[in-house]
């Protein structure tokens, strides 16, 4: 049941909860700045979590993909670090798609542009310090002492005359404490796992050993799989279709249009890959229809260009700079390469619908599947996973 702060306005930063097993959970939001959308404005629920349960377990939910770049240490280690907890015993689990986990620096639940940090450095160092301040407090009034007393260290807060509690023991009567109205956080010079060049990531032995879950290693009791068809151009839409061949082969079960191009639904997502490629889609370009890869890069270098010979004040392009650029370019196409695959569950069983994503974007491709689900009406009975 929750149990919220109340005669607090928007700008107030912080929630609180008991959980069912008597814990403590603490979620953190900052107010919008001027240059936030306004989703990260019109929630008061929280966008990141703390819990600690009764048997000391920590565990902090991770709003942002992880792609290889670790969002499953750095985020933690921002907790960690104002919670003074052991990091390797925090456990981590990844935030389900929800406009309370926007990213404030995106402006939607969005993994990119190197934000991640940026964007949960202050509110989850604040929700690992206010966890930490209302452990020590709750352990001050439990023992009659000032909280100046006490000291939160290793998942264990200490007092005078050698009092001791594990955050576990206190999280239920943390869960009752005020919420703090002024965090202060360490200096840098008081990091011990911040910029600790020896921290090793949470996540390496389980890439390793292959345990590590994706998206797309969910699986669901008879779910089905479906292979996407989309338009080669952005902004592109399906004119025209033939399914027929693809109704043919063995294991599918519906081919259905939907806003962005053509799916095929399967029993097995190789069968459904197979049959999609048998469709023959006549696309409508829209107004991208002339637009390439080449004469987009070529705009922009006249563009450029341009800028460079009416305003002589700028310097000319330096040795090895047109190299470089091109060399830039080429990143830049083949960062496509590496996004992983989205993965959304739909759920159609009792007309329900859950959904779980795994991509830089889950909020918005979670809300697709929503959008989608009464398209493919024909499927009754299922569940199915949309790569």
């Amino acid at each position: 049941m929750e149990n919220m702060i109340k005669n607090e306005t928007r700008r107030d930063f912080l929630k609180v909860s008991g959980t069912v097993a008597g814990g403590l959970a603490l979620g953190f939001y900052l107010p919008g700045r001027h240059n936030v959308a306004v989703a990260a404005e019109t929630t008061s629920s929280p966008n990141a979590w703390v819990k600690i349960a009764p048997d000391n377990t920590v565990t902090i939910m991770v709003a942002r993909s992880e792609m290889g770049q670790d969002v499953y240490t750095s985020m933690p280690i921002l907790v960690a670090e104002e919670l003074e907890v052991d990091l390797s015993k925090v456990k981590v689990e990844f935030a389900p798609p929800a406009e309370v986990y926007i990213n404030a620096l995106l402006g939607g639940q969005l993994t990119g542009g190197s934000t991640s940090v940026r964007d949960a450095w202050e509110k989850l160092r604040k929700a690992g310090a206010s966890a930490r301040m209302m452990l020590v407090t709750a352990a001050a009034n439990d023992w009659n002492v000032d909280a100046s007393q006490c000291k939160a260290s290793n998942g264990t807060v200490t007092g005078p005359g050698g009092k001791k509690a594990t955050y576990g023991q206190l999280a239920a009567k943390a869960a009752a404490v005020e919420v703090p109205k002024d965090v202060p956080l360490k200096p840098s010079s008081q990091f011990k796992i911040v910029g600790n060049s020896k921290q090793r990531r949470l996540d390496t032995e389980a890439k390793v050993k292959g345990t590590a879950q994706f998206g797309i290693d969910t699986r669901v009791p008879g779910m089905l799989y479906a292979a996407v068809a989309m338009s080669p151009i952005i902004g592109g839409k399906v004119a025209s279709f033939d399914d027929s061949r693809a109704k043919a082969m063995p294991g599918v079960k519906a081919v259905v249009q939907y806003s962005r191009g053509v799916a095929v639904v399967a029993d097995s997502y190789w069968q459904a890959k197979k049959a999609k490629d048998l469709l023959q889609i006549q696309w409508d370009g829209g107004p991208n229809a002339n637009n390439d890869s080449k004469s987009i890069w070529e705009g922009i270098r006249a563009a450029s260009e341009q800028l460079l010979a009416n305003r002589h004040h700028l310097p000319q392009w330096p040795v090895g700079a047109r190299r470089k650029a091109e060399q830039l370019r080429e990143l830049a196409q083949d960062d496509r390469h590496r996004d992983p695959v989205h993965v959304a569950i739909a759920d159609r069983l009792g007309e329900k619908l859950g959904d779980e994503a795994q991509a830089r974007q889950p909020h918005r491709d979670a809300g697709d599947a929503r959008h989608e689900r009464h398209r493919a009406a024909r499927v009754e009975r299922t569940r199915g996973i949309t790569v």
